[in-house]
């Protein structure tokens, strides 16, 4: 292939100016099928599937130039099949100490955000994010 690519890997990139509802629209079908975990993106004959795995990243970045009239907002959405290599993340708060009042109620809350990652031993350059930087320059 002389386009970079390795076996595979494909590639799909979709640019249109357009009204605020119909970007709206493409962003609420994009959520439904990211929750179903398969998105299929088409315009005429190319397309590509996305088979999403169980670990979803989600990137966003938001630039404004008010002295030219625009702004930018960048979405990024990258997942991996998850990872079972520890203990899932416990964030527990607790609210104060009981009163001596045998009335009194202690809060209590607990969030599981699920189980750590591999922590990454490279920093590998990422064509994506480098042409994104790159345009953010101009």
């Amino acid at each position: 292939m002389d386009n970079g690519e390795k076996d595979g890997d494909r590639n799909f990139e979709y640019t249109a100016y357009t009204e605020p509802d119909a970007v709206g629209k493409y962003l609420e079908d994009l959520a439904r099928y990211i929750r179903e975990g398969h998105v299929h993106l088409a315009v005429g004959n190319e397309g590509i599937q996305l088979d999403l795995g169980t670990n979803v990243k989600l990137e966003l970045e938001a630039r404004v130039k008010a002295d030219k009239g625009k702004g930018n907002l960048q979405l990024g959405i990258s997942w991996r099949q998850a990872q079972q290599n520890g203990d899932a993340l416990r964030i527990e708060a607790t609210g104060p100490e009981p009163a001596e009042d045998k009335d009194a109620v202690q809060e209590e809350a607990t969030l599981d955000i699920g189980r750590p990652s591999r922590p990454k031993t490279s920093k590998r350059a990422d064509p994506v994010r480098a042409k994104k930087k790159a345009a953010a320059k101009r």
